[in-house]
């Protein structure tokens, strides 16, 4: 699993929102998975080290990594340590490898036509199946919607449904999540270009949407997908600067049944 921020210490002055672990050991609470890390290399070696030391501040678990470094914590760049310095203000002792406080929900199944997908899409290809899953019960804790926005885009081929119990566990701790399904089939699946206006449009439309710009903040987007879904969701990021976070599950390169483009 990669997880990082893609745009890291620049949304220094936001609430700290959470990210996504799979894995349901005791070594997920390890909280250096919620730095802003500048590259996969600083956040491989934060979880390296945070991972046995499950039980430990996270701070202390990041600090450790830092003093045990050859040069004396010169390895890791100075981006990192303001990094590490918005790591210092997170709460201490949450797992969120366990379900969060808020109540997930589902929204009735949804449908959108992906205008911006044409002409490389016509008839029911362009249209999308959307799932959303939202938080209840935050106002209670001080948490009100809209809801920071997380997209989840599943594997080649498989269908979002499978990927369920992964949006309620994003929305327990806070999160709008919308997943989708295409409507084309192999051999004649929409290439990577396409996808990526696909889910661009998704965010302008859950900016939109009557009831989806009440529950989703658009202004801080949160890409989570698996095996081609992680590569759509990189390739998105590269391309949106609403993007604020990234979590790729097992994220694959281009193949022959999934191009980037026949152009």
């Amino acid at each position: 699993m990669l997880v990082w921020n893609t745009r890291p210490c620049a949304v220094a002055t936001r609430p700290s929102h959470h990210l996504f672990s799979r894995s349901q050991g005791s070594s997920a609470c390890a909280g250096a998975q919620k730095t802003c890390a500048v590259t996969r290399r600083h956040t491989l070696q934060l979880l390296s080290v945070a991972a046995p030391l499950a039980g430990q501040d996270p701070v202390a678990a990041a600090q450790e990594l830092l003093s045990k470094s050859p040069e004396g914590g010169s390895a890791v760049s100075s981006a990192a340590e303001r990094c590490l310095s918005q790591l210092s203000r997170l709460p201490r002792g949450v797992c969120y490898a366990q379900a969060g406080p808020l109540q997930p929900l589902d929204l009735p199944h949804l449908e959108h036509i992906c205008t911006s997908c044409f002409p490389a899409c016509v008839g029911d290809k362009c249209i999308l199946n959307i799932s959303v899953t939202y938080p209840k019960g935050g106002s209670l804790l001080g948490v009100t919607p809209p809801y920071p926005l997380a997209i989840f885009s599943g594997g080649f081929t498989v269908n979002s449904a499978a990927y369920r119990s992964t949006a309620a566990r994003l929305a327990s701790w806070g999160y709008t999540v919308v997943r989708y399904d295409t409507r084309d089939a192999l051999p004649d699946v929409l290439d990577d270009v396409t996808c990526v206006r696909l889910q661009r449009e998704l965010i302008d439309w859950a900016a939109t949407h009557p009831l989806m710009r009440r529950l989703a903040d658009t202004r801080r987007v949160y890409l989570a997908g698996h095996s081609r879904g992680g590569k759509l969701a990189a390739l998105t990021a590269a391309a949106d600067t609403r993007v604020a976070a990234l979590c790729l599950l097992d994220p694959v390169d281009v193949t022959q049944y999934a191009p980037l483009s026949d152009r």
